[in-house]
């Protein structure tokens, strides 16, 4: 009885929506002259039904991530290097030689070149990058790297192009924005304003700026207690519950904030002096 109660909710649901997405396809159709076989009809509503099943909370549920390491918004940095720090030291302490991922940030922006002495001992799999601009929230991007310094520059040189596209349609967007009022003034600039930032944030990529602020690295216990020593290296936070990284969400601090999110909106100065 459940079963076919459920079964008639659904049906009241998906069936009006399949239909209405099949009428306003057959007026395409008709205002366009072009002609709709059975079979093209049947190929309609399998498409219709394929796209309704894959926005079900069930479909979603299977790529949401299993995990997530590294300081949420608003979340206070200084507990998190605590945490990170006594996980890594049982964890170095139980099985030193037993590898996991990690999540390492960095106290300074750093350019490519000066990552090698880092990561010795270490498979790296990611960087993250964000040029940073004093009062301006740039994008943090990151940049699938197992060769450092190589891929990492050339990540940037990936992400310097991606940055051009959008200076053009800032461009374009500008010579469309027609007016004199006060509003066609305002949004002028902001898109002018918005064009210099994105053009800042290529010329920094391609010239491989100091951008470069947490790692995804692989290596044993040992060894990534080894490298939170180093002074370049704010936190490690040891990740073993992670096995799949294209399941996982990483969440690295910024350097000159003390609390997490990706940007520096609404953070607080990181306190001198934590590590």
């Amino acid at each position: 009885m459940r079963l076919a109660a459920a079964l008639r909710r659904l049906d009241a649901w998906a069936l009006p929506r399949l239909a209405a997405g099949l009428r306003g396809l057959m007026r395409r159709c008709r205002r366009a002259r072009v002609p709709l076989s059975a079979g093209g009809l049947g190929l309609v509503l399998l498409l219709s039904f394929a796209v309704w099943q894959g926005g079900r909370p069930g479909s979603r549920a299977a790529a949401e991530p299993s995990a997530r390491v590294g300081a949420g918004p608003g979340e206070s940095v200084t507990g998190y290097l605590k945490a990170s720090r006594a996980q890594l030291r049982a964890l170095a302490a139980a099985a030193p030689a037993e590898e996991a991922y990690a999540l390492v940030t960095l106290t300074a922006y750093l350019a490519p070149d000066r990552l090698p002495p880092l990561v010795g001992g270490l498979s790296v799999s990611a960087v993250f990058a964000k040029v940073p601009l004093p009062g301006v929230d740039t994008r943090v991007v990151k940049i699938d790297a197992f060769r450092v310094p190589e891929d990492v520059v050339a990540g940037m040189g990936q992400v310097a192009l991606r940055f051009d596209g959008e200076v053009l349609d800032y461009q374009e967007l500008l010579a469309r924005a027609a007016g004199t009022d006060e509003k066609a003034r305002r949004l002028r600039a902001s898109y002018e304003a918005q064009r210099r930032v994105v053009g800042t944030e290529a010329a920094a990529m391609r010239a491989a700026c100091s951008c470069v602020y947490a790692l995804v690295v692989r290596a044993p216990h040992a060894v990534l207690a080894r490298v939170a020593t180093q002074p370049e290296v704010r936190i490690v936070d040891p990740a073993p519950e992670v096995r799949r990284l294209d399941r996982t969400v990483f969440l690295p601090p910024l350097p000159d904030q003390e609390c997490g999110g990706g940007t520096s909106s609404g953070c607080v100065p990181k306190v001198p002096n934590t590590r």
